[in-house]
């Protein structure tokens, strides 16, 4: 091990670093713990994405802040261990090549659906600008795919947006404005889209699919539960399904699950 490698490997990190697949030439599959995923320990993160790389599996998409109920911009003890799972899983996505999707915040703060009760959005824009600064400082833009505000339908949401533009230029960038978009905005070179069911896709195929709604989970969730582990079956199906129509990128959102789930990572492995 050379100095510079044993320096690095001090703080979790490696000077390995492997390219992730290109957007657009192939089908990605993804996965993500999303919601608990800065609560994880770092051995089970290390061994979904090590899984992850023998699998094919090059996508980990994760809500950065977790559930809004948890007010974690509101409170710097929660916010150090987000940066602190930040670091870990950028490092580990740059060492096997995955890209590393976080959103950063969701808009749905407030409303008190599917845990996102309590502080809106709004009330917390001087923390999350502070975060789009932090993550402007941590580099990183070869393994990362951004989307700066989930499920976008307020005014501060769309502030946000703006301020992550300017911020984040030249870091690749992904809009989710109202959930369902269908093209890039202007600011972003990238859409998401949320699907409602497993047999629908968004107008391009350059746009990324994440599984983001209560109803698809269902669909694709052991006993037809979205707060359940993935049902291995379906999500091939699924993920099957976006390979033959040729998707970008077909991702499963794992939500409140914080296992090592290996059957769900499985599944979401392209070939």
């Amino acid at each position: 091990m050379s100095w510079w490698s044993e320096i690095l490997s001090w703080f979790g990190g490696s000077s390995s670093s492997k390219s992730p697949p290109a957007f657009g030439k192939g089908t990605i599959g993804g996965y993500g713990p999303v919601n608990i995923w800065w609560k994880m320990p770092d051995s089970t993160l290390k061994k979904i994405l090590a899984r992850m790389d023998k699998k094919n599996v090059r996508y980990f998409p994760v809500e950065a802040v977790g559930n809004a109920s948890e007010d974690v911009l509101g409170i710097p003890a929660k916010m150090d261990a987000v940066k602190k799972k930040y670091k870990l899983v950028l490092s580990e996505c740059r060492r096997l090549g995955i890209w590393f999707a976080p959103i950063l915040f969701n808009d749905n703060a407030g409303k008190g659906n599917w845990m996102n009760g309590g502080v809106a959005l709004s009330q917390r824009m001087g923390q999350a600008r502070a975060f789009i600064d932090w993550i402007a400082e941590q580099g990183g833009k070869s393994h990362l795919v951004i989307t700066p505000v989930g499920e976008t339908r307020t005014s501060a949401g769309s502030q946000l947006e703006a301020y992550a533009a300017q911020k984040l230029a030249g870091f690749r960038l992904c809009t989710n404005h109202g959930s369902r978009p269908q093209s890039p905005a202007a600011w972003s070179q990238y859409a998401c889209y949320h699907p409602f069911k497993t047999s629908e896709w968004p107008a391009g195929k350059s746009t990324h699919v994440l599984s983001d709604t209560g109803t698809i989970l269902a669909a694709l969730n052991l006993g037809n539960d979205p707060y359940n582990e993935g049902n291995p079956a379906a999500l091939k199906s699924w993920i099957s399904a976006g390979v033959k129509r040729g998707q970008a990128v077909v991702a499963y959102y794992a939500f409140q699950t914080d296992v090592y789930d290996e059957k769900s990572i499985d599944a979401m492995g392209v070939k």
